[in-house]
């Protein structure tokens, strides 16, 4: 008789495809209160509805499509197991767009800043590439709700995704190699938001450990993180620099 087959992992595997394969990930089973408390907020100013039905993993549904998201949504997510992660079956109808960031971006440029003088000679093409950048609908929720409930975290992502397009362009990176860079500083802080608020980032593996003594899982933040570093690698030096923009207090204006 043969022995049992063991599942085999992907080495050096995204988060997305640490599982064994043909294993659904279940990483994000259950809501993020953190998160989900910062779209919360963030849906008294935003319109956030369900983009489709919201089921529990045996199947119940919990919300239905089109329902904007409130508390009443947040309290029966609690403790409750997901057939999707809460952030793909989310949609901000009035948030961050393409076209919005290019204004977000312009008044960047237009600032008397250390920053925007360091951004100046390839401003133009820096602008030019703002509305082609591949906005998946989890990131543009996720943009929509920093944006509503702490400004200034988009504020940062903006100028990170500027100063990223800048270096990419100064090491001579094709266009696709532009827009990921752009990227990768646009979305670099995202899994921010599934700390607790009552944690700085220097304190996150702490707060980690915290929550994890009560009993709640952090491959959430853990994964999230490890994406955002996939994402880093991908975009190459220029990613990797903007992840130091945090560091660069001076031009974090």
């Amino acid at each position: 008789s043969s022995a049992t087959e063991v599942p085999k992992t992907k080495v050096n595997a995204s988060p997305l495809e640490r599982t064994p394969m043909n294993a659904p990930d279940r990483s994000f089973a259950t809501a993020n209160p953190h998160a989900l408390a910062t779209i919360l907020e963030a849906s008294q100013t935003k319109s956030i509805i369900a983009s489709r039905d919201i089921f529990d993993i045996s199947g119940t549904k919990l919300w239905a499509r089109d329902m904007p998201v409130s508390s009443a949504l947040q309290r029966k997510l609690l403790d409750r197991e997901l057939r999707n992660p809460l952030e793909t079956c989310l949609m901000a109808e009035n948030g961050v767009t393409p076209q919005s960031l290019l204004h977000a971006t312009e008044a960047l440029l237009a600032r008397d800043t250390p920053l925007s003088v360091l951004l100046q000679p390839h401003a133009a093409k820096i602008a030019q590439q703002v509305t082609h950048l591949p906005l998946h609908s989890v990131a543009q929720l996720l943009l929509t709700a920093g944006q509503a409930s702490r400004p200034e975290s988009f504020d940062h992502a903006v100028q990170a995704m500027a100063l990223n397009g800048a270096l990419m362009i100064t090491h001579g990176g094709s266009t696709a190699e532009l827009r990921v860079a752009m990227l990768c500083g646009l979305l670099h802080d995202l899994g921010e938001m599934y700390i607790d608020p009552r944690y700085g980032e220097a304190d996150a593996d702490r707060a980690e450990q915290q929550r994890a003594e009560r009993g709640q899982s952090q491959r959430q933040h853990e994964d999230c993180h490890r994406l955002n570093q996939d994402v880093a690698a991908v975009a190459g030096r220029a990613g990797a620099e903007a992840l130091l923009i945090d560091a660069l207090t001076g031009l974090r204006v």
